[in-house]
């Protein structure tokens, strides 16, 4: 995916509600409907959680995010920052990485074990 296709993607996302992402982290094939995708969203991305502070927390929140412009940018940076992960692979990157931004980087870093999405 290209940074504009990114970008695009982000922007679309950042504009749903938080519950509703999770649904985006879970492929349309016929077996879930999209309160089935959300639930199996939910529990796909609390499985992935320590993975992904692993990948994000140490650089982002000790470097900082001050230079960037806004949450589409943030976005696509911690997308990019996921790009080549071996847990995350077949996930789709800019739904998890808006779901950080939506909960707040310093926030999701902040509270490892919580649970997201209740």
């Amino acid at each position: 995916m290209q940074d504009d296709e990114f970008r695009k993607e982000a922007e679309r996302l950042l504009g749903l509600d938080e519950v509703d992402i999770y649904a985006y982290l879970v492929a349309e094939d016929g077996l879930f409907d999209a309160g089935g995708r959300r639930a199996k969203g939910m529990q796909l991305f609390r499985s992935h959680i320590s993975t992904l502070q692993s990948l994000l927390c140490s650089k982002y929140v000790k470097e900082g995010t001050r230079g960037i412009g806004n949450k589409v940018d943030l976005a696509v940076l911690l997308a990019t920052a996921l790009v080549g992960a071996p847990k995350l692979v077949d996930i789709p990157l800019i739904p998890l990485a808006v779901l950080v931004v939506k909960i707040g980087l310093d926030e999701f870093c902040g509270a490892a074990t919580e649970n997201r999405g209740k």
